[in-house]
Formats: structure tokens, sequence, C-alpha cells
């Protein structure tokens, strides 16, 4: 039975706060389920080597107030959970 075009669903990046498709065949973002949040691919892919959580206080803020650990690299970049 053919119900029409399929519309992916919405997500918002955390980050930049930027719309991006994330439904099936269209994910163009990642769930970050440690951390209660979720990210676009642009986000993600440029902060590989981690964030720098100057550039994001709003995230500090978020893991502060969910109670999560803030564990810096060497450089003070936050990694991204594993």
């Amino acid at each position: 039975m053919n119900q029409g075009p399929s519309v992916p669903n919405i997500g918002r990046c955390f980050l930049c706060e930027q719309s991006f498709p994330f439904a099936l065949g269209h994910y163009r973002g990642h769930p970050i389920v440690a951390w209660d949040i979720a990210v676009c691919d642009d986000c993600y892919k440029g902060n590989w080597d981690g964030i720098v959580l100057e550039h994001h206080p709003r995230l500090r803020r978020h893991l502060e107030t969910k109670g999560i650990a803030i564990r810096l690299k060497a450089k003070g970049w936050l990694l991204w959970p594993q």
C-alpha cells in the first residue's frame, strides 16, 4: 500500500541549532545518547578532535545541569563520548 512520499523527521543540532533530517535513509545528524543531545553532521565532523567549550557555553551548562562529568583532553577540548 503506497502511503505517499516519506517526510523525514527533523532534528535540531544542539551546537549550531540548525535543522537536519533524521529519519529512514536521511541521517544527517548524530544522537549523542550519553549527553542527551543530537548534533548535525557538520558539527560532529568539524569537531572530530574535540569540542572547544568556550565556543559552546550552552553545552557546558547542559552537561553540568545533567551532572555529566566534563573530561578535557590535553589541549583543553572535550571529546565525544564513546
